[in-house]
């Protein structure tokens, strides 16, 4: 749930921007920030963080644009993906265009297959299931599972593929590739032309097999929720990595020394690993001079001694999350971070004061300092942070007054500061949403929206009339909208028809 509170997903409506989670709330508010939490998708600035290391690949079903002047695929090529093809399992037919049928032999304009305009030669292949947005199933597992399945691609990954000498893009991402518990095809580690692999979310499990230190050219590499056991060191070799994400694997790394030789590498994700036995860990990563982007939440970490503020150098980070890792202190060297835009450390049980010196990160868009145990009062230093967009410090035990210098905070988002029992006042009166006088016309457009809280929003307006069972708007929003806030405004009209056509979980 910890997890859930950090997301926030920006509307695509300017309007929706802001949400303040506001202090100093009743224990049937919280309940209600923690709902939201739940339907709320990725965070705005996770997407940029990815973004800023390799552009979004094509998903299945974009075409393969090689164009009309395009020479025809080579006829071998085409007999690897047939055979390939015929190991899967595709209930779907989502790969009906494969097909040696003579008005669509060209396997260049096959779905998924993108081949060279100058050589033909098949370069890409394209086989991820993209799963379904998580915001359309707020509170719907089931429901979630049901729509992954009816897309996804299973059965066997042939090793007929190394045939392709000339492959350098291949994802196969969430897909059920060879039912659960298989090991990852070691064969892979042949294909020394790829420069993107993608093993995401497949279902295969096992060890990193070490050939795949063999991929030379490779710059991303993704096989986050896949593999378990230990990193081989061979990975070490693969210098051109720009992008690695081994997230969720439950590894044990006894050293990262093999890191030491990625001295390409801008994003780095290794959250869930054991760390606890890789001593230097702290050195190692803070060596890697291109390091723009370092996810280590939810990890086992040796903790080293920190006595020194600057002693080491991330010079390149941007982004840092190194939330529920159990670090007693706060981390002085991130106090040196002045380019990052994201930092989080919740959930470590940190005590003490929140030091001073955050406001030297210029920066920064996002902090997030919440579950752990700081007691001090708000810093009037965060007043500088004028780009700051979202600020957690919930569940803490922050003491004193809520500083009027919150108000200089112009950028803000999400202001949470829930849960810290001992702070007074109020939220500075530059930080609230007035959205009144009128009741926003906006919210008519807001078809997807879960979750809607707009108390002291300075209202002074009649209930919009309701005539369709709110079957798409708020009168027209939709019957999946599980929460509705209105309270402390000056709102007047009929609200019975409102009410009764909607079935409200929480109002």
């Amino acid at each position: 749930m910890r997890e859930n509170l950090r997301k926030l997903e920006e509307p695509s409506h300017g309007c929706l921007k802001i949400a303040f989670l506001m202090a100093l709330e009743s224990s049937q508010r919280k309940s209600r920030t923690r709902d939201m939490a739940k339907i709320v998708g990725r965070s705005a600035l996770g997407r940029q963080a990815v973004a800023s290391v390799c552009p979004d690949p094509l998903a299945l079903g974009a075409t393969s644009g090689t164009g009309v002047d395009t020479p025809l695929c080579i006829p071998s090529e085409r007999e690897t993906l047939l055979k390939f093809k015929h190991h899967l399992r595709d209930p779907f037919n989502r790969l009906s265009s494969w097909n040696n049928a003579s008005a669509n032999s060209d396997c260049c304009h096959w779905l998924g297959v993108v081949c060279s305009n100058v050589t033909a030669h098949v370069a890409e292949l394209h086989l991820n299931t993209t799963p379904p947005d998580p915001v359309d199933y707020p509170f719907d597992s089931e429901g979630y599972d049901k729509a992954l399945d009816v897309t996804q691609v299973g059965g066997e990954i042939n090793p007929c593929l190394a045939d392709l000498k000339h492959l350098n893009y291949l994802n196969l991402s969430h897909n059920f590739l060879l039912g659960k518990r298989k090991p990852i095809p070691a064969f892979l580690g042949t294909m020394i032309s790829l420069s993107h692999l993608d093993l995401s979310h497949t279902e295969f499990y096992g060890k990193i097999p070490p050939q795949f230190g063999n991929l030379s050219n490779l710059v991303y590499f993704d096989l986050s929720n896949v593999a378990q056991g230990t990193i081989p060191s061979q990975i070490g070799n693969v210098s051109n990595l720009s992008y690695l994400n081994l997230r969720g694997l439950s590894l044990f790394v006894e050293n990262v020394d093999w890191l030491s030789r990625l001295s390409k590498l801008k994003y780095l994700d290794l959250r869930g690993s054991n760390l606890s036995k890789a001593f230097h860990w702290l050195h190692t990563l803070q060596a890697l001079p291109s390091l723009m982007h370092l996810h280590l939440s939810q990890c086992t970490l040796h903790v080293p001694h920190d006595s020194q503020p600057y002693t080491l150098n991330f010079s390149s980070l941007l982004t840092l999350d190194m939330s529920d890792v159990y670090y007693p202190f706060f981390p002085k060297w991130v106090l040196g971070l002045t380019k990052a835009f994201s930092i989080e450390l919740s959930g470590n049980n940190i005590q003490g004061l929140i030091p001073d010196g955050i406001q030297n990160i210029t920066f920064l868009q996002n902090l997030d300092l919440s579950y752990n145990s700081f007691s001090s009062s708000i810093p009037n230093s965060l007043c500088s942070l004028h780009h700051l967009k979202f600020l957690r410090l919930q569940q803490n035990i922050l003491n004193g007054s809520i500083s009027n210098v919150l108000g200089n905070l112009t950028s803000l988002i999400v202001l949470d500061l829930s849960s810290n029992g001992q702070l007074e006042g109020t939220i500075p009166t530059s930080l609230e949403w007035q959205l009144g006088p009128n009741f926003p016309s906006w919210i008519l457009s807001q078809n997807k929206l879960q979750y809607l809280e707009m108390s002291n929003a300075g209202i002074f307006d009649s209930i919009p009339s309701c005539t369709n069972h709110l079957s798409s708007k708020l009168p027209y929003l939709s019957n999946d909208v599980e929460q509705l806030d209105l309270s402390s405004n000056a709102l007047s009209g009929s609200m019975h028809e409102f009410l009764c056509k909607n079935q409200y979980k929480q109002m």
